[in-house]
């Protein structure tokens, strides 16, 4: 058939479709191939676009592997070579944050420099939380890791510096905080008859100017001949009837808590062969000068725990032995040459001056003194291999023994020490595989089987609570709550045997008052030592409490802190004020007891002064009543009382004036000190030291040297402001 030429080129095309009804059915075509994908009937779209074979899950395993799960089922990446790696579809991202980190930067010094023309203040926005300069490059995770639980006022826990006239300081730690306080007022000593007891009779006893020479030189020898010294220090033995009753204190009233000095070596070894009783054979044969130190560090010590004497006599007596022990001492270097007795030596002397209180050097505080102390002898002991088990190469067991027991004296020694100042300890765990001494006095139960003894518990507890407390919260970073948290568990779970308590009581129908000093002490002692580490390990946050919420602390995230810390407190001075009344004497002569008992008293003090709106206001002011009174006791017979005393006399007058202004008739509306008459800082202080927040310290005459400088300076400047102005009267005159 010819073609129709009639019709036009335009008549036999299609009508063309519309493009507005395609991309409407591709859309819902899009859309149903993503509802098919949500409900796995069909392939997810990255495994579509790399052609695998897809198992329909949501996400898929091939995702997963691929590290692109958050893409399935309808994300994909972008094609291109490399994309069967997430790690090069992210390059561009790099790329992008990069750029954007180094325009923020360039942002912020623009901004620094503009805030700086026009104050000396840093901008809001270049605070450390805002800037990246510093965070730019850590990973998500590191930062949020630092983010948490870590609240800037906590970790702010770093310390106190004490600075005194003369440029002398002293570092105590989070967790040093009450010696602290009573240091900084060391010049409110006891009453001044103790003084004057201490003084007149520290007369009877005089050392000649040769014997001086050498204990003033310790822990160095001075230069010239030895031997006429020697003689010198032994005409000064007491006699024998009263070294055996010294020695006898020592053991009764001193020995059931410092074990290094075991009866066996002190009656039956060491004292006979320095008296010349009976012979003695190498190597203990006590013939050195170290030997005679230790036996009359002994004596000292004896001295001072002898409830026979009166607190003046008995500081009078430990004092003059003391300085006999450190001249024997000198005789022989002690740096160069220690020994076992050295180290036995150095460790009762600091025994001697944390429970002496001796003010031989102008009324300065034995602490550093015993912390000194303490420090030489743990380094000293890594000389001589105290820290590694003797068993390896040692076949005498008395040996064995010895090496142990005076090692982990020391070791728990130096454990309280580092918690009780906050600085570093002298042992590091991960060096220590001396194994535990075997108790000497271990007792049985009915059944025969040994019961755990108080010294094998002490160790262990020093071990794996004390010094664990010390290791993971006195570092140079604040420590996590979870971390204060765990450890709280850890010292809660450490079991007392009921067994061992039992054999120390001697049974429930005992009197306390008919047990041994050593029974009756010991008993005092595990009644709340847990107690004692937790008010250390919670008392950072205990503060951060009260400073977030002081009308109701328990509303603050760290409630559990407060309460434990409360808790503490309460127990601490309820058992010391029993154990006074039972044994008011030789707890007189334990400072560390009234060191924690100042501590507790203090936490009551802080919640009356902080909140004396809170519900808990009552019962703290009752328990600082309470424990005022058992000081103003124990003032009489312990100087380290009676400066706490005096210190929470002023703590107790600051939360009677907090109360009165609040229950007055006209209280005003605001929950903070300023509101009661009483100045800020005077709440901050007691709180904030005992807290161990960063503060520095300066000494009252650094501070009154400092107004007086100021004032001279105002008088001076008001003085040339008077003269300029005559001088300009008179011009006006003139003209």
């Amino acid at each position: 058939m010819p073609v129709d030429l009639s019709k036009s080129h335009a008549d036999r095309r299609k009508p063309s479709r519309d493009v507005t009804v395609g991309v409407r059915q591709d859309g819902m075509h899009s859309r149903e191939i993503e509802m098919k994908r949500n409900r796995g009937e069909i392939s997810c779209a990255e495994c579509r676009r790399l052609k695998i074979k897809c198992d329909k899950q949501i996400p898929c395993q091939s995702c997963q592997r691929r590290g692109c799960a958050a893409l399935c089922p309808n994300g994909s990446l972008a094609t291109g070579q490399g994309t069967r790696f997430v790690i090069a579809a992210t390059e561009h991202l790099h790329r992008r944050i990069t750029r954007m980190s180094d325009r923020i930067r360039q942002l912020e010094d623009a901004l620094s420099v503009l805030q700086a023309s026009h104050s000396t203040e840093p901008h809001p926005l270049l605070r450390e939380n805002f800037s990246v300069a510093d965070s730019a490059d850590k990973p998500e995770e590191q930062l949020q890791e630092e983010e948490e639980d870590a609240p800037a006022d906590v970790v702010n826990a770093f310390g106190t510096m004490s600075i005194s006239d003369h440029g002398v300081s002293r570092f105590f730690g989070p967790t040093g905080g009450s010696d602290l306080l009573l240091l900084e007022n060391e010049d409110l000593t006891g009453s001044p008859s103790q003084k004057t007891d201490s003084s007149d009779s520290s007369k009877t006893y005089s050392l000649p100017p040769e014997l001086k020479r050498f204990s003033y030189a310790f822990p160095f020898t001075p230069v010239g001949s030895v031997e006429g010294v020697i003689a010198l220090i032994r005409n000064h033995l007491p006699p024998w009837e009263q070294a055996l009753s010294i020695c006898e204190s020592y053991l009764e009233n001193a020995a059931w808590l410092f074990r290094s000095v075991s009866r066996q070596q002190l009656i039956h070894e060491m004292l006979p062969a320095i008296y010349r009783k009976q012979p003695a054979y190498p190597p203990d044969d006590y013939s050195g000068p170290h030997d005679l130190a230790l036996l009359f560090s002994v004596f000292a010590l004896g001295s001072i725990v002898d409830v026979k004497l009166s607190t003046p006599a008995a500081e009078a007596e430990g004092e003059h032995y003391n300085q006999l022990a450190l001249a024997a001492l000198c005789l022989q270097p002690v740096l160069e040459k220690p020994s076992l007795v050295t180290i036995q030596t150095l460790h009762v002397s600091s025994i001697y001056n944390a429970m002496s209180g001796s003010e031989v050097s102008s009324g300065e505080s034995s602490m550093e003194t015993t912390w000194s102390l303490v420090a030489l002898a743990a380094h000293l002991s890594q000389t001589i291999g105290l820290h590694r088990d003797p068993a390896r190469w040692e076949t005498d067991p008395k040996v064995v023994q010895r090496r142990r027991m005076v090692f982990w004296d020391l070791f728990i020694a130096d454990s309280w020490h580092t918690l009780s100042t906050g600085r570093p300890p002298a042992f590091n765990r991960a060096y220590i595989d001396c194994q535990f001494p075997q108790d000497e006095d271990l007792p049985s139960s009915l059944e025969g089987g040994a019961i755990a003894s108080f010294g094998v518990w002490g160790f262990r507890f020093s071990f794996e609570c004390v010094a664990e407390v010390a290791a993971r919260t006195l570092t140079a970073t604040a420590p996590r709550y979870s971390t204060v948290t765990e450890l709280d568990r850890k010292v809660r779970e450490f079991d007392i045997s009921p067994q061992m308590l039992e054999a120390i009581r001697g049974g429930p129908d005992v009197d306390p008052r008919n047990i041994p000093i050593s029974a009756s002490m010991t008993a005092f002692m595990l009644s709340h030592l847990r107690e004692v580490i937790l008010m250390f390990l919670h008392r950072s946050f205990f503060a951060q409490a009260l400073i977030e919420d002081p009308e109701n602390p328990v509303r603050s995230q760290y409630a559990p802190s407060f309460l434990a810390t409360v808790r503490s407190a309460a127990k601490i001075l309820s058992d010391v004020h029993e154990q006074f009344a039972i044994q008011p004497v030789i707890l007189s002569r334990f400072w560390s007891i009234w060191t924690y008992a100042f501590s507790s008293a203090v936490v009551f003090g802080s919640i009356v002064t902080r909140g004396p709106r809170s519900h808990l206001a009552d019962s703290a002011m009752a328990e600082l009543n309470g424990a005022c009174a058992l000081f103003a006791k124990a003032s009489k017979v312990n100087r380290r009382a009676a400066k706490a005393h005096v210190i929470l006399g002023r703590l107790r007058d600051k939360a009677q004036r907090a109360i009165a202004a609040v229950r007055g008739p006209a209280p005003t509306p605001q929950s903070d000190g300023a509101a009661w008459g009483i100045k800020e800082e005077e709440i901050e202080d007691e709180l904030a030291v005992f807290a161990g927040r960063t503060r520095v310290f300066r000494s009252a005459g650094t501070r009154t040297s400092t107004r007086r400088s100021c004032t001279n300076r105002a008088r001076r400047v008001a003085c040339t402001a008077r003269a300029i102005h005559g001088i300009r009267l008179a011009l006006r005159r003139s003209h």
